[in-house]
This record gives C-alpha cells, sequence and structure tokens, in this order.
C-alpha cells in the first residue's frame, strides 16, 4: 500500500545494551509493550483528527443483472484499527511492527494523498509529524520502566537463591 508512515527509534545506546542484556524473550515482551503503547497513542490521535461527514454511509449501486447492491462502510475514525503486523510479512525477524491501517475505509488513503481526480488533503502525516517526539519519548520510558521492572525481579531472585538459610 502506497503511503506507509513510519517511525524508528534509534539511539538510546543505554536502553540497546539493557535490552541485549535481558533474555530474548523479555526483550521481545519489552519492546513489543513499548511499540504498542506508542501505536495506541497515535491511533487516539488519528481518530480525533479523521475527517467525519455526519449521516449514514451507505452505499448503494446497480448490478449488471439489475440487482442493487449495498454496502455500509462505516465512517472513516470507525474503521481505524491498529494490529499487529505478523511475523511472516516483516522484511527482518527482530522487527516489532504495528500499524494502524484505515480497515474499511479505503477512501482514508484517497483523502490524504489524493487521486488524479482529488488533490491531497492530508490527515494522517501532519498528526504524526506532531506526535513523532511524544511516540519516542512514550517508547522510551515504557522500555525504560519495563527494564527498571525486570532488574529488579531479577535482583529479588538473586537474593532469595543466596545460601542464607532461608531457601530450603
Amino acid at each position: 500500500m502506497a503511503g506507509i508512515i513510519r517511525g524508528e527509534l534509534k539511539g538510546a545506546k543505554e536502553l540497546d545494551a539493557a535490552l541485549v542484556a535481558l533474555d530474548r524473550e523479555v526483550a521481545t515482551r519489552l519492546g513489543t509493550t513499548a511499540v504498542r503503547t506508542s501505536t495506541k497513542e497515535l491511533h487516539g490521535a488519528l481518530i480525533e483528527a479523521a475527517p467525519y461527514l455526519p449521516g449514514d454511509r451507505v452505499k448503494q449501486w446497480k448490478r449488471s443483472n439489475g440487482t442493487v447492491a449495498k454496502a455500509n462502510y462505516g465512517h472513516l475514525r470507525d474503521n481505524l484499527k491498529v494490529r499487529k503486523v505478523p511475523k511472516s510479512k516483516l522484511r527482518k525477524p527482530h522487527f516489532i511492527l504495528y500499524q494502524v491501517s484505515t480497515g474499511n475505509a479505503f477512501w482514508g488513503n484517497f483523502l490524504e494523498f489524493g487521486t488524479r481526480y482529488i488533490l491531497p488533503r492530508p490527515w494522517m502525516k501532519p498528526v504524526f509529524d506532531r506526535l513523532r517526539d511524544r511516540l519516542l519519548d512514550i517508547m522510551t520510558d515504557t522500555l525504560r520502566v519495563g527494564i527498571d521492572r525486570v532488574a529488579k525481579r531479577a535482583a529479588r531472585k538473586a537474593r532469595a537463591m543466596l545460601p542464607n538459610g532461608r531457601n530450603g
């Protein structure tokens, strides 16, 4: 699909080193939580910014056999969904990708990027550009909190295993 907006968390060397030191499964879980949290924030902002035209969104057309077909695609903001992209669709196996899609509201892309008949009226990219730093901060903070929590839990387990007479 043309017009995918991507964001990456680069730098943050201390976070990267801490994630490498963790178990791969724990690091993946923390990364997934961080990316999902920031994507949900973006989702909420996109719902607020999505163009809205009140009224029913039922479309109907005549088929070649003479019958009438109807479709109710709903409003654009009601169709915005967050979903995790399956690992089989990713280029690199260690990537974690969530996306906000327009679902059945295919015309959201027409509004964003335009067509040969419609001039573009961007509504997604301005929101993403405005929130980019906040989304990175959310990911960074979520990772830091998660790493601290895992480190404290590991320290508690290590203390419990010390031969002080209380563990067995």
